[in-house]
């Protein structure tokens, strides 16, 4: 009878979320949102809860949240990771290629498209301080 070792620990994931939600939750809380910030500190703690428990069992998905895994599924995380990149940096290359085509620096119809934003920007901002007053 042969037993299957498991590598890695199954708390790995579960820190990493923790540690990530606590940055995110820490700066909702220093923006001022202190009810969005413990909506999300709870979230990741329950993901975190989530990804302990599913570290514990004995699948793919188990393996590689416990950071191992045998070849094959170490290759699926790796090719996964590999496909990620590539998709993440051509995002990346699309959105600064759309980004300069919207503004393109200092021309006049640039100048006239931020003012415009930033005057709807205001009035949006005087709407809900207005609303907030009424209330």
């Amino acid at each position: 009878m042969s037993t299957m070792t498991r590598r890695g620990h199954r708390g790995a994931a579960a820190a990493v979320l923790i540690v990530g939600g606590g940055a995110v939750a820490a700066a909702t809380w220093a923006s001022g949102d202190r009810a969005m910030a413990v909506v999300v500190l709870v979230l990741y703690v329950v993901f975190s809860a989530i990804a302990f428990a599913w570290g514990g069992h004995s699948s793919d998905v188990g393996q590689l949240l416990r950071g191992g895994g045998d070849e094959r599924q170490r290759a699926l995380d790796r090719d996964a990771t590999a496909i990620t990149g590539a998709v993440l940096s051509a995002t990346a290359v699309v959105w600064a290629i759309i980004s300069l085509a919207l503004d393109t620096g200092t021309n006049r119809e640039s100048r006239r498209r931020r003012r415009l934003l930033r005057d709807r920007r205001n009035h949006l901002h005087l709407a809900l301080v207005l609303l907030r007053r009424r209330r």
